[in-house]
């Protein structure tokens, strides 16, 4: 078709030399549009033939699912008032609702009765329950459970949701971090395994690492996590978040076996690195933070970090060979706190009587 138009209607320049005339141009221009025709219309017929795909059923919801029904009435005409209604149909359909949880407190009574002329006093007993003079029922405490364990939803998300409706979920419900905190760049590795209670804030976690190796928490910090820093500030760091009081562990959503970074004293530079080694239900009744094993003291504060806790103990150990060599007999000043340290000492009891006292304030942050 092309090749017939370019010979007939194009350039003087670029007109094929085909030997036909116009009468056999024009022959050959009806015979191609007669052709295009009937295919044109081969493809209409088999376009409307083709059937149309019949619209999908709307699926419908599940069968035990109550069903609440709502009838909308037409307004009745004017014209049509005092007559009688005939239904001849309806147009129904179905939408999903839901009812959010409601709470509410079961009263539970029991009279007591006493009868004239006899002794002694009629009481119904206590009903069972899961949880002996727990406040929480069996529903709730199944409702918990499937919330977290099967639903996904940790203590500290449901705990926010019960909030709306000035609820305050049961702490005792929460769970317990099992820490392990060791020093870096010392050998024989100084290291403290701790139970805190997933509330805890990052503050109250510092003091409790303070306590837990001797320091005296005079020095800036920071927790390294999840590509923040958490902690104290100073002038011109503006990177440093002090957002540690409000912090909590549950809001930081740490893994078991996952690895975090504590700086103390950013002179001496004492990292701590804090492993998650499990997570617990929480005991009832056991006070948190608690120390469950340690090995050696904490390092003394401002004696140069890892290097100065190294010299320390050589010279602990062997004694100042410059100090010897001068001719002078002490080691230590009478009053050098460094004289009494003992390297390798390391009392529970005593971290946690210090945990004890300082509870309080530690727990609020």
């Amino acid at each position: 078709m092309r090749v017939l138009e370019r010979a007939q209607y194009g350039k003087r320049s670029e007109r094929l030399r085909l030997s036909i005339n116009d009468e056999q141009a024009s022959f050959a221009f009806e015979e191609v549009e007669t052709g295009l025709s009937a295919i044109q219309s081969e493809l209409d017929h088999a376009v409307k033939d083709k059937p149309k795909r019949a619209p999908r059923p709307r699926k419908g919801f599940a069968a035990h699912l109550e069903r609440i029904e709502e009838v909308v009435e037409p307004e009745i005409p004017a014209d049509c008032a005092g007559l009688e209604k005939v239904l001849i149909g309806e147009d129904r359909s179905e939408r999903l609702d839901v009812v959010p949880p409601k709470f509410r407190v079961i009263v539970t009574r029991r009279p007591k009765y006493a009868f004239r002329d006899r002794d002694g006093v009629v009481q119904a007993l206590a009903p069972a329950h899961i949880i002996e003079s727990g406040l929480p029922t069996e529903r709730l405490l199944a409702h918990i459970a499937v919330s977290k364990y099967a639903d996904g939803l940790p203590l500290y998300r449901q705990e926010a949701i019960y909030l709306r409706d000035g609820v305050e979920l049961i702490r005792s419900l929460s769970e317990v971090y099992q820490l392990k905190v060791s020093l870096r760049r010392i050998s024989p590795m100084i290291s403290r395994r701790l139970l805190v209670p997933e509330e805890m804030t990052l503050y109250a976690l510092h003091r409790t690492i303070q306590i837990a190796f001797g320091c005296e928490d005079c020095h800036l910090h920071a927790f390294k996590l999840h590509g923040r820093h958490y902690g104290t500030t100073w002038t011109g760091e503006r990177h440093r978040d002090a957002a540690g009081r409000e912090v909590t562990l549950a809001n930081l959503r740490l893994r078991v076996r996952q690895r975090t970074l504590y700086e103390y004293d950013f002179g001496d530079l004492w990292e701590h690195e804090m492993r998650i080694e499990a997570k617990h239900e929480r005991e009832g009744g056991k006070v948190y933070p608690v120390c469950i094993a340690g090995a050696r003291a904490g390092p003394p504060e401002d004696i140069g970090g890892p290097p100065g806790h190294a010299a320390l103990l050589d010279r602990l150990r062997f004694g100042d060979i410059e100090r010897r060599l001068c001719g002078e007999d002490e080691e230590f000043e009478d009053d050098d706190p460094l004289r009494s340290f003992e390297a390798e000492r390391f009392s529970g009891r005593e971290v946690n009587a210090a945990l004890r006292r300082e509870l309080s304030g530690l727990t609020k942050g």
